[in-house]
């Protein structure tokens, strides 16, 4: 049993000991349905909400969102990336989610059937947007 522990301590704390450090997320985009709304949040506390391809966004009063509170909402939902054909099922609604870092990595990630919880964050944005 010690060993377990020690082993478990050893792989936890080595990357801390090494100074590796996690990029901190900087800006969450969420795009559900695909190509319906949009949203992007920055670190800043800036977010902005857009409609399909249109290229103008509307502004969300500042604060309303965080890049990582959205994240934490999402994140037992978000899935791999893969093609439509690879899709476990094809006629669920899908969306994306990319997440950027402060490093300039990013990474996507498929959501689908998370209605009622993207039309949350949608209706709080557009009950926010700045006039």
């Amino acid at each position: 049993m010690k060993c377990l522990i020690s082993f478990i301590l050893i792989i936890l704390y080595v990357p801390l000991l090494q100074g590796e450090e996690q990029p901190e997320l900087t800006r969450f985009i969420m795009d559900y349905p695909h190509g319906e709304e949009r949203i992007l949040s920055n670190s800043d506390g800036a977010a902005y909400l857009y409609y399909g391809a249109h290229p103008r966004a509307q502004v969300i009063k500042k604060g309303t969102f965080s890049p990582l509170s959205l994240y934490h909402q999402f994140k037992a939902h978000l899935q791999e990336n893969q093609p439509g054909e690879k899709r476990s099922d094809s006629n669920a609604t899908y969306g994306m989610v990319t997440l950027v870092y402060s490093d300039g990595s990013t990474s996507s990630h498929l959501i689908f059937d998370v209605k009622s919880l993207a039309e949350r964050v949608f209706r709080e944005a557009h009950d926010n947007i700045v006039q």
